[in-house]
């Protein structure tokens, strides 16, 4: 899985999946290691993948955005597969936090936060 992946689900959950968008693919990289971090508090066994914890220090930390904005997004998040889903609603959620003038979308942002919540306990 990589940032551009999660970038392109998250663009189709918040509806911004067509040019010009309103969220740029940098903000999102930004969400995206403090999406990882959250993750890991709440399952550390969410880094391992295939049954194994990584072992090397670039799988442990996940990448800046700097240098997924300058890959254009294809960089490795190093977090097992079935937490994907987890990843989308936290970075949605950070999207619509920051576009906080419309109540629905701190509404939403809070659904969403609730649903990442859920997929990293469940």
């Amino acid at each position: 899985m990589t940032y551009a992946d999660i970038e392109a689900d998250v663009r189709t959950l918040l509806q911004d999946d067509k040019p010009v968008y309103r969220w740029p693919a940098a903000e999102m990289y930004g969400y995206m290691p403090e999406a990882v971090r959250a993750l890991f508090a709440l399952r550390p066994t969410a880094l391992f993948i295939g049954g194994r914890m990584p072992t090397t220090s670039v799988a442990l930390e996940p990448p800046t955005a700097a240098a997924a904005t300058a890959a254009s997004g294809v960089v490795t998040v190093y977090v097992n597969d079935r937490y994907k889903q987890g990843l989308v609603y936290y970075v949605a959620a950070k999207c619509l936090e920051r576009d906080d003038s419309d109540t629905a979308n701190m509404n939403l942002a809070s659904a969403y936060m609730n649903n990442f919540a859920s997929v990293a306990k469940g």
